[in-house]
């Protein structure tokens, strides 16, 4: 059933986007969710990074108190980590020249890959210091990108289209969050929870709650590479 909703979800998706490209006045650009243009490829990546930013938060507080023994508090900040890693990484690429754009889109991604594989080799077996790091990628990696995929969404925003770009970000990151939401829900109840939860079932889901989420990421890094390829592109034509 909930893989019925969430093709519903995808479909409903698919139809906004298609009516909200003939509309007089668009939510989305017109370019939205290309994969030839710097706006369709930068809305892609915020998506893909978006997605994949909600199995920890989402799980990691049952993870940590069921298989590390955590109290609610100890675990709720250490989930907290990855939200402020994702603040702490931004306000040090911010000030960053922006030839190093380039690297932030395609290096953001893929540090959020790996946080996600070492959180979720690391949280059923390993020591909790050592979760520290994959913490802080999984939520440094997309502060690491963040602003370079919205500054790309808005500087190359085709002429009437500077305010749908703008509204675009939040629109894509909300439903980037709501995705990867109901998508950890679906895996945690096939790989267990949905038999209740427990040490058994906690152990059973936590490498596929995060872990799954790797190829999101992995999508996420290679629409960054094109799009780093396009930008040079552009630059050098002119």
């Amino acid at each position: 059933m909930q893989i019925t909703y969430i093709a519903l979800a995808v479909a409903t998706f698919i139809s906004v986007l298609a009516i909200d490209r003939r509309a007089r006045h668009r939510l989305l650009p017109v370019d939205a969710f290309s994969v030839v243009t710097p706006v369709g490829l930068g809305l892609w990546v915020l998506l893909l990074i978006t997605v994949a930013n909600d199995p920890f938060p989402v799980y990691g507080p049952l993870f940590l108190q069921t298989l590390k023994g955590l109290d609610p508090l100890a675990a709720g900040y250490l989930v907290a980590m990855e939200a402020m890693s994702w603040t702490i990484v931004a306000a040090i690429v911010a000030s960053l020249p922006a030839r190093w754009l380039p690297f932030w889109i395609v290096a953001g991604p893929f540090a959020m890959g790996l946080g996600l594989l070492g959180i979720s080799a690391m949280t059923e077996s390993g020591p909790i210091w050592l979760l520290l790091f994959p913490i802080f990628l999984a939520g440094g990696g997309i502060g690491a990108c963040y602003s370079f995929i919205a500054q790309i969404i808005l500087g190359h925003a085709r002429p009437g289209d500077g305010d749908s770009a703008a509204s675009s970000l939040a629109t894509v990151q909300l439903v980037g969050l709501a995705t990867g939401a109901a998508l950890a829900g679906l895996i945690a109840n096939v790989t267990g929870f949905s038999a209740g939860l427990s040490t058994e079932t906690a152990a059973a889901a936590v490498s596929w709650v995060p872990g799954a989420f790797i190829l999101s990421t992995t999508i996420a890094a290679l629409a960054g590479v094109a799009l780093a390829r396009h930008l040079r592109t552009v630059q050098a034509a002119g």
